[in-house]
């Protein structure tokens, strides 16, 4: 009993700790130019004032920002841990200790925690700078005026805005969404080496049946209950991109699943990975046509088709060139390179095909998956004298994935506002669409025939994770989700993943392994 309080009390030490030094940090102090320019626009000072106001520093300008990157890291470490000790995925606790420190930090009022909290205010802020020439204190004021946020929260973003240090903590924010973004296509790159287009050719119509009808499913039922409940006003793409976020399986969580119960050998496992890889296709070709929409601006049934076509002809265009030309460009690599040619090589196609399907208008992560999708340990059987050995590219880039993916999902936690869970509509909201997801998932497997427990398909489909959570920081960095509507998409994921492990135990027992229901 004692060690159990012991262990509370230090947790809570732990937790006050991480949360004063997320509010403490002070990050890019000094003599950094980039930085001390903006600061004497956006604040209206001048360039004196500035000085006077900020100490001298001759140091190293990025050290805080280790510092940060050091506590986010911490932050994922002991959501690990606790994701560890609820039988629950890594995924999960990441998130958690992110929503945990974040609104901590957020009460401490954090000023890096704020900036990312209200990342919409201050971009609409900085855009006014820009396009209206005014300072920053007046673009903040007006933009406030129009933002629907309470007293204290608008109060509390002046504050952090008028700081003479603003510029430093915005900069930072920059920085960390940009390792942020970086784990993201390394995530996306990753699930695209565990298929490859040989496997997709070679998938059964039972998976694509199943993948096809559970995503349409999903998406329709979605799309109509996020549809019926939009509010007068609001923007006609938030059905789009709700439905888009909860039509994808999480492949990561339902293998784990599997994985705990020593069931990954079963028909019905291979099925649920199987089209959870089909999911995350179509999911991408959906993020295409929501991200395509917003910017654009336009809901046309033309503006539609053109995404679509846009995001099957780069598939089909890098599926040709992985077929005709990789492995040749991977040898001419290697004549030029023989030390580092998997590790290089793979890590430059991933880089330049997220720019290429940018470039297309397309979201960068499709680039990333693409990719990872075309890539085959086979095609770097050539003579090198490399010393990464048999080591196969998953293994040689995992340790950059395992690094950085982690910034995404505990930054994501950091900009939920805790304080809407108390909210019954949005309780209310979250319950509904998380019953329509998962009903989307198990009436799809109506579909199979006799010989699969659809119990187990279904249940096995039902977790939502990575994907969704691109959806929601998509929406929440464009404008398009407002706070309440993001914590709904948290409050699915997380009902999703904690029902899925007891969920697929109760199938599996209730009527044998492998019976047909």
């Amino acid at each position: 009993m004692r060690n159990n309080t012991f262990r509370f009390l230090l947790a809570l030490l732990f937790l006050g700790a991480l949360c004063f030094a997320f509010q403490e940090v002070s990050p890019l102090s000094g003599s950094y130019s980039l930085g001390d320019a903006p600061a004497c626009a956006s604040t209206s000072a001048t360039p004196a004032e500035t000085a006077a106001k900020t100490s001298p520093h001759h140091g190293d300008p990025y050290a805080r920002v280790f510092l940060v990157l050091a506590l986010l890291l911490l932050c994922a470490t002991v959501g690990h841990f606790v994701a560890r000790k609820l039988n629950q995925s890594a995924v999960l606790g990441e998130l958690l200790m992110g929503i945990l420190v974040g609104a901590l930090a957020y009460q401490l009022s954090g000023p890096m925690v704020t900036i990312l909290r209200h990342a919409d205010q201050v971009a609409a802020a900085t855009q006014k700078v820009l396009q209206q020439n005014v300072g920053m204190q007046e673009a903040i004021r007006l933009t406030l005026e129009e933002a629907k946020l309470s007293p204290e929260e608008k109060s509390q973003i002046q504050t952090v805005v008028a700081s003479p240090q603003f510029t430093q903590y915005f900069l930072v924010t920059r920085i960390l969404h940009f390792f942020s973004s970086f784990g993201v296509v390394l995530l996306l790159f990753m699930a695209g080496l565990e298929s490859s287009l040989d496997q997709l050719r070679r998938a059964g119509r039972t998976v694509v049946g199943i993948g096809f009808t559970e995503v349409s499913l999903t998406f329709v039922s979605c799309y109509l209950v996020a549809w019926l409940l939009t509010p007068p006003g609001q923007s006609p793409t938030l059905p789009l991109l709700v439905a888009g976020a909860l039509s994808a399986t999480s492949v990561g969580i339902s293998a784990r699943s599997f994985q705990d119960m020593n069931q990954l050998g079963l028909p019905e496992a291979q099925l649920v990975l199987g089209a959870a890889v089909l999911d995350d296709i179509l999911s991408l070709i959906i993020l295409a046509v929501v991200t395509g929409i917003l910017t654009t601006g336009a809901v046309a049934v033309s503006t539609i088709a053109l995404i679509v076509l846009k995001a099957l002809l780069f598939f089909a265009a890098v599926a040709w060139f992985g077929i005709k030309f990789l492995q040749r460009d991977i040898a001419l690599f290697a004549w030029l390179d023989q030390s580092h040619v998997k590790l290089y090589f793979s890590f430059g196609l991933l880089l330049v095909l997220a720019w290429l399907a940018d470039l297309m208008g397309l979201a960068t992560i499709i680039g990333a998956f693409a990719a990872g999708l075309i890539l085959e340990e086979r095609y770097f059987q050539v003579e090198t004298k490399s010393p990464e050995g048999t080591q196969s590219v998953e293994s040689l880039l995992a340790p950059l994935e395992h690094l950085f993916a982690p910034l995404f999902f505990v930054l994501l936690g950091f900009q939920v506002d805790v304080t809407t869970f108390a909210n019954p509509k949005v309780l209310a909201l979250g319950l509904l669409l998380t019953l329509v997801a998962v009903f989307g998932k198990m009436a799809a497997t109506l579909i199979l025939k006799k010989g699969y427990n659809r119990l187990v398909v279904g249940f096995g489909l039902v977790p939502r994770g990575e994907v969704t959570l691109i959806f929601a920081s998509l929406g929440k960095s464009m404008g398009v989700l407002s706070t309440s509507v993001y914590s709904v998409l948290i409050i699915v994921v997380l009902l999703t993943t904690l029902i899925t492990p007891p969920c697929l135990t109760w199938a599996l027992g209730r009527s044998g392994e492998t019976a047909s229901t």
